[in-house]
């Protein structure tokens, strides 16, 4: 059979499509393409899958849409710009997504979520589609703690009841806010809104929505009909890397923000050199988030590395501050690594609310003194029962299996019926 994987070029969206690419592949299905843009063609090929190229020419432009000058958060007029950039390649990107499933028509497209359109396109010619989502808290749903307002803890009383469903109201009348903004080009689409009659997202498949993580780590939530978790997918390609230097009989730190936000790693270089001169005991490795990157550097007691892949490294470090981007946060979890989280924009402040909720780690702000992140750190660094609770999700973990969960459900629909 023929599966097309849709995903934007940054490393969040795409790499857990690959990396669910290369298990299907294993599982022997053969004919596997990967539609992104020209700046992830070595490393959709290094994972020995097919490449399509989509909207040729257009990755500076797309690099300005998801690495902003300043940070996005809830701000409604930030937002509706972000929204507006992502929307002129619409178009484009439809019309070139039509005309190659037109001459080559796929049997599934399994689309990331920030590509809705590519989803809906695919629905409206008769192609299944399934939505891959790394990000779970994105989905809005009809009861518990809403996303995307700054990272709020659950809360079970009145004032927390009354809390969330305020705030769950404020996302909704956004979302629908934006879809009368944008109605003349929704329609030209064929959609009718953001809603379903029956509730549920339009920019959601209604077939299956694929849920990148497992329950434990999300607040309690009553998820849509066509949700299921089929747990993590953390594994980058096997592009070209530089390694970190471990020294014996030293604890290491990892640090990371991600693959976005500049405006955040700017400031993260003068942070992590006075709170790495207030623990000159520990030895930190700052990763730069550029893949393809092979520079290292050492300062000190920090190494600045641009890339190594997370998941390969991981057992070595004793804790890890990290953005709390969910593939990053899964491959500490996964490697029984407690977390000093620092969020930065986006789903991050949400992710960092669960890690406390649950117990994986604490927060921080990169604005706090060096020096109380520095003890924050040696917080998570001696605490005994948080590592047991880190320890304790990484033998959960350790069932989890999303490729053999995503090639049953392919079996079972397109071979067994």
């Amino acid at each position: 059979m023929s599966i097309d994987l849709i995903a934007p070029p940054f490393p969040g969206h795409l790499f857990p499509l690959l990396d669910l690419g290369q298990g299907l592949r294993d599982r022997g299905f053969r004919s596997i393409r990967v539609l992104t843009t020209a700046r992830r063609k070595s490393a959709v090929e290094a994972c020995s899958l097919e490449f399509v190229e989509l909207l040729a020419g257009a990755d500076p432009f797309i690099d300005a849409i998801g690495n902003t000058e300043k940070r996005v958060g809830s701000h409604p007029f930030r937002l509706l710009s972000q929204f507006r950039m992502n929307m002129s390649l619409m178009d484009r990107l439809r019309e070139e997504l039509k005309t190659l499933w037109q001459e080559h028509r796929p049997d599934v497209a399994i689309v990331d979520f920030t590509v809705p359109l590519a989803g809906i396109l695919a629905q409206q010619l008769g192609i299944p589609w399934w939505t891959c989502c790394p990000t779970p808290c994105a989905i809005e749903t009809r009861t518990s703690t809403p996303s995307y307002l700054g990272g709020w803890q659950p809360r079970s009383d009145l004032y927390g009841r009354m809390r969330d469903r305020i705030g769950r109201g404020v996302i909704r009348t956004f979302k629908r806010t934006v879809g009368l903004l944008f109605q003349k080009p929704f329609r030209r689409w064929g959609i009718d809104g953001v809603y379903r009659d029956d509730g549920s997202e339009v920019a959601y498949s209604p077939e299956w929505i694929m849920g990148c993580g497992i329950p434990e780590f999300e607040f309690d939530r009553d998820w849509p009909r066509a949700f299921e978790f089929i747990g993590p997918l953390t594994s980058g390609p096997p592009i070209p890397f530089q390694p970190p230097e471990f020294e014996p009989d030293r604890q290491h730190i990892l640090v990371s923000l991600g693959t976005h936000i500049p405006w955040a790693k700017k400031a993260l270089r003068k942070v992590i050199h006075d709170v790495a001169q207030a623990l000159p005991y520990l030895r930190f490795h700052v990763s730069g988030g550029n893949p393809g990157g092979e520079n290292r550097e050492a300062v000190g007691n920090i190494q600045f590395v641009d890339y190594f892949p997370y998941s390969a490294f991981l057992p070595n470090y004793s804790g890890a501050i990290v953005h709390g981007g969910t593939g990053l946060v899964y491959s500490c979890l996964r490697s029984g690594v407690p977390m000093l989280v620092a969020p930065q924009d986006f789903d991050q402040f949400d992710h960092a609310a669960r890690i406390v909720h649950r117990g994986f780690g604490l927060s921080c702000s990169l604005r706090e003194p060096p020096l109380k992140i520095a003890n924050k750190l040696e917080s998570i660094l001696s605490d005994t029962r948080m590592r047991e609770t880190v320890q304790a999700m990484q033998a959960r973990m350790l069932d989890k299996n999303p490729y053999e969960k995503v090639a049953d459900r392919l079996r079972s629909q397109f071979f067994e019926a």
